[in-house]
């Protein structure tokens, strides 16, 4: 019997459904990707294996996917690594360091660090949070750990302050997707 998702997975796969239609035509999953290079010895020949790492938000484009020893690899444009609460020094400097190895790999790549309830200080997002581009919280209130499907896209039908937030990530996000524009490589 497979578990049933809770809190932090409920709310991922609400932000993956409400910013699916956002950022048309590329597509948005969880989806593993690429963090580093393993060699792998069968028999006398030695090849390279991707290490990979599941990663909560990846938005890619339909052109950027193929199929190699029966799995799915793609090229992120964008990672969103998203947190609901309690995200410590520990969590964040793991999180930072994937974030580091995957643009190691995919140097285009944005990685975006998305809290939903704002951890204890700006400082620690900053000092911890180098491999990302951007980190944004979109706390507006008091914490919930008793998320429920929906609470989501509920929340910010309830909230301007939210729901400003969220406008502004969706902007931030396909802005980067339209590229650095005509004559810029970055």
């Amino acid at each position: 019997m497979k578990n049933e998702p809770k809190g932090e997975e409920l709310w991922n796969l609400d932000v993956v459904e409400l910013l699916r239609p956002e950022v048309e035509p590329f597509i948005v999953n969880k989806h593993q990707i690429a963090k580093g290079l393993s060699v792998k010895k069968n028999n006398k020949e030695f090849s390279f294996e991707p290490v990979t790492s599941e990663q909560d938000i990846v938005i890619y484009d339909k052109d950027a996917v193929w199929q190699q020893d029966g799995k799915e690899h793609v090229v992120p444009k964008m990672i969103c690594e998203l947190k609901y609460v309690d995200l410590n020094t520990n969590q964040l400097i793991a999180v930072s360091d994937t974030a580091s190895k995957i643009k190691s790999i995919f140097p285009e790549c944005k990685m975006i660090l998305l809290i939903r309830y704002r951890p204890g200080s700006d400082e620690l997002l900053l000092h911890w949070g180098q491999g990302f581009d951007r980190i944004m919280w979109l706390e507006t209130g008091e914490k919930r750990k008793d998320y429920e499907q929906g609470d989501f896209a509920r929340e910010l039908q309830g909230s301007t302050k939210l729901r400003e937030k969220w406008e502004k990530l969706v902007k931030y996000i396909q802005e980067t997707l339209s590229g650095p524009g005509e004559g810029f490589v970055k």
